[in-house]
């Protein structure tokens, strides 16, 4: 994962007080250019607003995975995402895992 930046792009809708992360852009650090961009706008509960809209919503996990914070549940959970090497994309796990529920970890 020394190979990216990841940036949230947060929006607030309408009818919301919170603004939710609507995509993750996955940057290539040697390049600067942007390698793959994953889309949360269907995702049926709010993500990237768990921990705080600055930092701390992407969680780094074994390899090239990691984890996107979302608000499921009683006290949130997360989206698993994992790198496809035959694909060289990240793949997004639209069903979020909630923490603490029995089965879900």
């Amino acid at each position: 994962m020394n190979d990216y930046y990841f940036v949230g792009l947060y929006a607030k809708k309408s009818t919301g007080e919170d603004a939710n992360m609507t995509a993750l852009r996955i940057i290539n650090k040697k390049t600067n250019t942007i390698f793959q961009t994953l889309n949360f706008e269907n995702i049926d509960t709010p993500t990237g607003n768990i921990m705080t809209i600055i930092y701390d919503n992407v969680t780094l996990s074994n390899g090239n995975n990691f984890y996107v914070s979302n608000q499921i549940g009683r006290v949130g959970g997360y989206l698993n995402v994992s790198y496809n090497a035959d694909k060289k994309r990240f793949i997004l796990d639209p069903e979020p895992v909630a923490e603490g529920v029995k089965g879900s970890e």
